[in-house]
């Protein structure tokens, strides 16, 4: 075998038909031979000629990739193959043999990275002195062209430029082709394209445009380097940048006598570089340069010179040329017109101030009779009023007696029971009819306010404030015992016979301060409490009266200062000295008199009673009055405080929830009232974790257990189980449901979870021996066979358990069993296949007449009913219990 048919590709494509260019063969433009291991070959010259289908894939690649087949082959090929990139040349202007795509006889395409390339696609190379245009991977000879771009030679090669337009159809001046005066080719891929010869007839679309766009920039479709002289550009927003700028495009510089582009950054500088203007003249274009003085009278950057508008007053050339005075004349025409607008606008202006002031005055004249008139109305009314004050009746005639009793004794009657006289007593009950009126706000008052403030004037206040009464009471109190020397009043009745109106006023108030200690309404304002006491009355309330708001007030006080040492000095909080005085004997083992145990339980909850028992400790025969002095300096930690008031606050919050819902059920998520008791809701669930944990203090898991919180998790998930199985007659559950058992079932899916979660536990070492022995007992097995299969046998001595304790044999809720017995009915009554230990089972038992449909079906038509029935009576029975509280 020689060495050339050694280096020959072969192939073994299994799948390809060796028809796609992966295959080595068909790469190569070659046909497969018998070296290759290809299977189902069409690469052969049977399936070459015309029609044949390696003809046609050949095509296929060629329309696609028309370089597919070209002269690439050796060390080319192969850098070609490996750098899908294209070629990186950065000096050789890609005409070097080193070049991957030069070498190879290819053009270089968008994928290469190289720089100042000369051998883009599309471009003319000389190849063995031959000059030559590459069009699309075919060579076309030409005669005397050099190595340039297409672009510059399009009559030459036409059809070579290319667009990618996707939005213009190719009717605007960024597309190549369209900018070229050119018409789209082949090579283009643009969308929706209009550039083409369909539309470029006298009415096309294309000639259309090129016209309107030949009307504003008249240059633009010109092919010379240079643009027309005198035409400019007029861009806004590429400040002359961009390539499609008319001055940047062909190279030279903005003119600021011919542009009109605005914030350019292409202007041409006067200093350094002469602008070169042309004449049209026929085809030929002329170009001069202009002289040196016309270069010097030109500005950088000036365009116009609106900013001189102002300094611009009359002629400075005496002599003009005859554009210079059309200009001037323009001009004059232009400020003579303007002058009378501004003329005509000043008139207005005067009219209009002129209207407004005459509308200020009328304004001004109606405002000033308004207000006589008000004024007028005013004085009218007084003066009915007063004479109205004067007419005889029962109303004028009780005023005036109430006025002359003002002005003889320097007051107001008082109560009516404290008067002396009956005209006395009368005006007294006149002046509480008025201010109860005034109270209630009744119309035979209130539409008089002119008696309201003649009662005012008097010296009637109509709502007196309770603190307010209090105070003046007991000032009252103070001077008679700055008199008497002594706070106590003799009896009602001695005050009566007295005659003396505010002696009598006095022994009701304090009649009535007496009986609020008795009944417990002082406990609420014991700073009023604290002050008859000061003066030596006898009042004091029972110790269950205080106990309630001396202990918050205490806990106040162990807030503020970290301990319950409270001092006699203690101000803030009066009487609470006395309240600690007494807890603290109460405590002591060898008491007379001890605390009850919901008082015990009330301080262990809210913390107070470790504090009190430390207190006690190692002050044994000493007064409790020396324990809270020298024990002042004992500092509880306020964190400790701060904790035992939060739990006491939540653990209320949580009475209170049970109380209003008689339930420990807080909403789910997405209920409405959910995120009102989310805090409740959490704070319960840090409790148990507490409690898992065993941090929880015994007597808080005590007052939690009291109102019937589930602190045990395990406890309350295995009770809920148990009630389960009562009422579905099995514990072994699958654990996968159904999406829509799931949804529709949700304690049943908590089951199935639940269940699972022990059996894995278990596994884990993770259970003790009770809760092993409690599960067992239920009838859950652990072991890991037993997960998730559950034989028929097993399922049989199931439902004969559930027929033991409930006489049927169907569930009450749905269940696993309860389908395993629906399916055990169904088989029976259609005489479907059993096995002969299964049948024999089923006999032995005897449960066959309780699977029949009529009897099975029947008593769970009966519990139906009597459920109906038990709800109606509760029902019933609710409403006769409501109409008896109504």
């Amino acid at each position: 075998m020689s060495s050339a048919a050694k280096k020959a590709p072969s192939c073994k494509c299994t799948k390809t038909k060796c028809l796609l260019l992966y295959c080595d063969c068909f790469h190569h433009n070659i046909f497969c031979k018998e070296s290759c291991t290809c299977i189902d070959c069409k690469n052969t010259v049977e399936y070459n000629g015309a029609g044949g289908e390696r003809t046609l894939a050949v095509e296929g690649v060629l329309e696609r990739r028309p370089e597919a087949f070209g002269r690439e082959s050796g060390a080319f090929a192969e850098r070609r193959n490996k750098k899908d990139g294209g070629c990186t040349c950065a000096k050789n202007s890609c005409l070097k043999k080193y070049c991957v795509c030069f070498g190879a006889k290819m053009q270089c395409r968008a994928r290469c990275n190289c720089s100042n390339c000369k051998n883009p696609f599309g471009t003319i190379r000389i190849e063995d002195g031959v000059t030559c245009i590459i069009e699309g991977g075919k060579v076309n000879a030409l005669k005397g062209a050099a190595f340039v771009p297409i672009r510059k030679l399009a009559n030459l090669a036409k059809g070579n430029t290319k667009c990618s337009c996707t939005r213009a159809a190719c009717l605007k001046l960024y597309c190549d082709c369209f900018r070229q005066s050119m018409v789209c080719n082949d090579n283009c891929s643009c969308l929706e394209c209009k550039n083409s010869e369909e539309y470029s007839g006298p009415m096309g679309e294309r000639t259309l445009v090129i016209k309107d766009i030949l009307e504003k920039r008249p240059h633009i479709f010109q092919k010379t380097a240079k643009r027309k002289a005198g035409g400019g550009c007029s861009c806004q927003k590429n400040k002359c940048r961009a390539g499609y700028c008319d001055c940047k495009g062909s190279g030279g510089k903005c003119d600021p006598a011919v542009c009109t582009c605005i914030n350019c950054d292409n202007m041409m500088d006067p200093l350094s570089e002469a602008p070169m203007h042309s004449v049209d003249k026929g085809d030929e274009v002329e170009v001069f340069v202009p002289q040196d003085d016309e270069i010097n009278c030109k500005v950088k950057g000036l365009q116009n010179f609106s900013y001189m508008i102002d300094d611009f007053e009359e002629r400075r050339i005496a002599n003009p040329t005859a554009a210079l005075a059309i200009a001037y004349g323009a001009r004059e025409n232009a400020v003579a017109t303007a002058k009378k607008v501004m003329e005509e606008e000043a008139k207005k202006r005067a009219g209009i101030e002129a209207e407004i002031k005459q509308l200020e005055d009328e304004l001004e004249s109606k405002v000033r009779k308004e207000s006589e008139a008000l004024e007028e109305y005013r004085q009218n009314t007084n003066k009915v009023l007063c004479l109205e004050m004067k007419e005889p009746c029962r109303w004028n005639e009780n005023y005036y007696k109430l006025k002359q009793y003002v002005q003889q004794n320097g007051e107001l009657p008082p109560v009516p029971s404290g008067c002396n006289s009956e005209d006395v007593r009368r005006l007294s009950i006149w002046v509480q009819e008025m201010k109860s009126l005034v109270y209630s706000k009744s119309e035979r008052i209130t539409s008089a306010p002119h008696r309201i403030e003649a009662l005012e004037a008097l010296g009637i206040e109509w709502i007196e404030s309770s603190e307010t009464k209090w105070n003046s009471m007991y000032d009252k109190l103070v001077a008679y015992k700055k008199q008497h020397k002594t706070a106590k009043l003799p009896p009602f009745m001695e005050c009566r016979r007295s005659k003396d109106s505010g002696l009598i006023a006095l022994r009701h108030w304090l009649d009535q301060q007496e009986q609020d200690v008795k009944s417990g309404a002082m406990a609420k304002r014991r700073d009023r409490l604290h002050k008859l006491q000061a003066l030596g009355l006898p009042l004091k309330l029972t110790w269950s009266q205080e106990w309630k708001y001396s202990v918050v007030d205490l806990l106040k006080f162990r807030s503020s200062n970290g301990h319950c040492y409270v001092t006699a000095s203690c101000t803030e909080y009066p009487g609470l000295h006395e309240f600690v005085t007494e807890l603290l004997k109460r405590i002591k083992r060898d008491a007379a008199v001890k605390l009850t145990i919901l008082e015990t339980s009330d301080l262990q909850m809210k913390g107070l009673l470790p504090d009190l028992r430390k207190m006690n400790i190692g002050q044994a025969g000493k007064p409790v009055s020396n324990i809270l002095n020298q024990g002042a300096a004992a500092v509880v930690p306020l964190e400790r405080v701060r904790e035992v008031n939060l739990w006491a606050n939540m653990f209320g919050q949580l009475k209170a929830y049970k109380k209003q819902f008689q339930t420990l059920k807080f909403p789910p998520p997405g209920d409405d009232d959910s995120a009102m008791y989310n805090h409740l809701s959490v704070w319960v669930d840090d409790q148990r974790r507490s409690y898992e944990n065993k941090t929880l203090e015994t007597s808080r898991v005590r007052e939690l257990q009291r109102i019937g919180v589930e602190l045990d998790v395990w406890d309350k998930n295995f009770k809920a189980l148990r009630k389960f199985k009562k009422e579905a007659g099995t514990v072994r559950l699958p654990k996968l449901l159904a999406k829509s058992v799931m949804e529709n079932d949700k304690e049943l899916a908590e089951h199935c979870k639940w269940t699972h979660e022990q059996v894995a536990a278990y596994r884990k070492g993770q259970l003790d021996a009770d809760q092993k022995k409690r599960l067992r007992k239920l009838g859950l097995y652990l072991t890991k066979e037993h997960l998730g299969h559950v034989t028929w046998e097993e399922r049989f001595n199931e439902m004969m358990e559930y027929y033991a304790e409930n006489r049927t044999c169907l569930p009450k809720r749905d269940s696993p069993l309860k389908t395993w017995v629906l399916e055990l009915v169904d088989t029976l009554k259609n005489d479907k296949y059993l096995s002969q230990s299964r049948v024999k089972m089923i006999s032995t038992r005897n449960i066959a007449p309780q699977l029949a449909p009529d009897v099975i079906f029947a008593k769970s038509k009966k519990e139906s009913y009597a459920t109906q029935n038990n709800k109606r009576k509760a029902d019933t029975e609710g409403v006769g219990v409501a109409k008896k509280a109504k």
